[in-house]
């Protein structure tokens, strides 16, 4: 008994490297994963990057709208005249929307699609009763 005793123990010795040696598995699945986290936050601090841009080049568009637009936010509905203004001031309006998007994105006044919309915008202008570049006077 005091062998069988003594056998185990012994066996339980020399097993124990093996253990050493499948602890070094975890070790390196666990730099695995670290590797994949760093990488996995190097891409979000890219996207992030990637959405403030966005951001500012948005921001950029509300205040050309901002700017175009003015204080005259409270267009009224009166009457069927009223509405066809409206209608006209509102196109205008997508235009001129149109206009800062494109100048955003780095497109010159010689570039066909400026062109088009310049021309859209001077006869909007013309149709809607509007001079200059203050499109909701009146």
């Amino acid at each position: 008994m005091r062998n069988l005793s003594l056998a185990i123990l012994i066996s339980t010795f020399l097993a124990m490297p093996s253990y050493s040696a499948a602890d070094e598995t975890p070790v390196a699945d666990d730099q695995a994963k670290i590797e994949r986290l760093e990488l996995e936050v190097k891409q979000l601090t890219e996207e992030l990057q990637r959405v403030q841009m966005q951001y500012i080049a948005l921001q950029t568009q509300l205040d050309s709208v901002r700017n175009i637009i003015g204080n005259k936010t409270d267009i009224t509905l009166n009457d069927g005249e009223d509405v066809d203004k409206q209608l006209c001031l509102t196109r205008l309006l997508e235009l001129n929307e149109t206009n800062a998007k494109l100048k955003s994105l780095g497109y010159t006044d010689q570039h066909p699609d400026m062109k088009n919309i310049n021309r859209n915008i001077e006869s909007h202008m013309l149709e809607c009763g509007q001079s200059g570049d203050k499109p909701f006077d009146g």
